[in-house]
């Protein structure tokens, strides 16, 4: 039993590790670049593995294991929480999330953003129907708002309780998708919203748009103050073009302690697409992943401050 454990342990992490390196290479292939969306397993699997290798007192196995821990958790040790509550009451208050066109259960979503009674909302997979029950349910609130509809999962809006300074649609990619760019005003200071949807990396023509797409964003953003950027970016924190993106923008990740935002479907397995970036000029003060509501994603709410 003990050589069939060892034999077992000994062929898994080996593949972990050979996962765990390819995922480093993401910017040569699509498939490196999608094993990079698993690092948070790597990392347990290894954990766990290291534990049971220390019981058995293999220090082949230990080695491995202890190998693909450092491997994995120099991306994986980020995402631990960054921020303390600095006001009891946060400034800025910002709702997200991923709606999906088919999701005819629409009660929910506004049941929650009622509940959780936000300053901005943004809401993507907007087609006519969800834009007239936007309009219908929130619009006697959230007096200003873009909603630009589109029958191809790619519609978006963005609503607020607060004036837009200014707020327009923007294309950060040759196939036009729709991004929002918006200015508020918050205790006399110009806030900058950035809200974005990137295309699924399921081809490789997808794969180069987003990754296109991704690129653009960091160089818009670079060096801007009071900028919040958010949005859908079907891209996990561990991939090698949201890392360049971060550091090219200058702004921090919010949400980057957040493990799973999709797909809401599966009760264990998820992965964390959805994103809130800041710049260092603003404060983090809460971050909330919220309970499920008939789509594939869940809805994030993140609470800034103005220092």
């Amino acid at each position: 039993m003990q050589k069939t454990i060892t034999f077992f342990l000994y062929v898994t992490i080996v593949f972990i590790l050979g996962i765990s390196i390819l995922s480093y290479l993401g910017k040569f292939h699509l498939l490196f670049d999608l094993l990079s969306s698993f690092k948070h397993y790597y990392f347990l699997c290894s954990i766990v593995f290291l534990i049971v290798a220390m019981i058995l007192k293999n220090k082949k196995i230990i080695f491995l294991c202890a190998f693909s821990i450092i491997l994995n958790g120099i991306d994986v040790l980020k995402c631990i929480p960054n921020y303390t509550i600095k006001k009891e009451q946060s400034d800025l208050k910002i709702f997200h999330a991923n709606v999906l066109t088919s999701n005819r259960n629409k009660s929910k979503i506004f049941e929650i953003i009622k509940k959780e009674n936000p300053d901005i909302i943004g809401l993507q997979e907007v087609d006519s129907r969800w834009k007239n029950a936007i309009e219908k349910k929130l619009s006697s609130i959230y007096k200003y708002q873009l909603i630009i509809p589109r029958s191809d999962n790619f519609g978006i809006a963005l609503l607020s309780k607060i004036p837009f300074q200014q707020i327009k649609e923007y294309h950060f990619e040759n196939k036009k998708l729709p991004a929002i760019i918006a200015d508020i005003q918050v205790e006399n200071k110009i806030i900058h919203l950035v809200y974005t949807h990137t295309l699924p990396p399921v081809s490789s023509s997808f794969f180069e748009n987003r990754n296109q797409h991704i690129e653009r964003i960091g160089e818009y953003v670079n060096s801007k103050n009071n900028c919040i950027l958010f949005g859908d970016f079907n891209v996990t924190p561990w991939s090698t073009f949201f890392k360049k993106m971060e550091k090219e923008s200058q702004l921090i990740h919010s949400t980057n302690r957040v493990f799973k935002t999709w797909p809401s479907t599966m009760a264990f397995i998820g992965i964390p697409i959805d994103h809130f970036l800041h710049s260092k000029e603003l404060e983090l003060n809460q971050v909330k992943v919220l309970k499920k509501f008939g789509s594939d994603h869940y809805p994030v709410i993140v609470e800034y401050s103005l220092p």
